[in-house]
Order: C-alpha cells, then sequence, then structure tokens
C-alpha cells in the first residue's frame, strides 16, 4: 500500500518536472482565452483560469477512467 502511494507521488513529481522543464523552454505557449494576463511597465502577472481548469478536466478525466478499468 505504501510503496503503490511512493510510486504514484514519484511519477507525479517526475511530470511536473517534465512540465516545468517545457514550459520553461517554451515561454510562448499560446494560452487560452480567459486567462488573466495584467502587464505593467515592470511586472506582468498571469493567472491562468482556464488553463487550469481544462487540465483539472483532463486529470479528473483519467483518474475516472483508470477506476473503472
Amino acid at each position: 500500500m505504501i510503496l503503490s502511494i511512493i510510486k504514484i507521488l514519484i511519477a507525479g513529481v517526475l511530470i511536473f518536472i517534465t512540465l516545468g522543464i517545457i514550459f520553461s523552454l517554451y515561454p510562448n505557449l499560446p494560452s487560452f482565452p480567459g486567462d488573466f494576463n495584467y502587464l505593467k511597465t515592470n511586472f506582468t502577472f498571469n493567472f491562468p483560469v482556464i488553463t487550469c481548469a481544462v487540465i483539472s478536466g483532463i486529470i479528473a478525466g483519467i483518474l475516472w477512467f483508470t477506476k473503472k478499468i
């Protein structure tokens, strides 16, 4: 039981590291409409509301599908 949880956590960390590398290599990836971008002279704030909702839906779908199998 504990080993399976550890394996899931390690896989999650590896996925986040991979996504971090991809996003740092390609900073001009397109964003969805509905993502907030606030630009000032020396300040930039990005809040990806719709992107987070889409990623959450994909992860929920994958978890639901794997639970059904």
